[in-house]
């Protein structure tokens, strides 16, 4: 199993930096995405998601980003590995 980031294609419609998704085997298994707030959208840091797994291994990160754009895509690699480790099937 190969896990590769791709720059996200939707940063076209949201303001700020572009996110980038997390694949396994070319599918998306989770999204980085930076925190915006207020209604000037300013940036206050990152945050992570998964997509496409069972609700019983959904994770989002929103409510506690982290400063670094790395740190937050290590997390995200982090959680995918140790669910793979575990025996999950995704």
């Amino acid at each position: 199993m190969r896990l590769t980031w791709k720059k996200d294609k939707r940063e076209r419609f949201q303001a700020g930096p572009p996110g980038r998704a997390l694949r396994l085997d070319g599918r998306e298994v989770a999204h980085v995405l930076p925190v915006l707030v207020g209604w000037r959208q300013e940036q206050n840091g990152w945050y992570w998601h998964t997509v496409g797994l069972p609700f019983t291994h959904y994770r989002n990160t929103c409510n506690t980003p982290v400063p670094l754009q790395i740190d937050a895509e290590e997390q995200a690699k982090q959680y995918i590995k140790d669910l793979l480790n575990a025996g999950v099937k995704l």
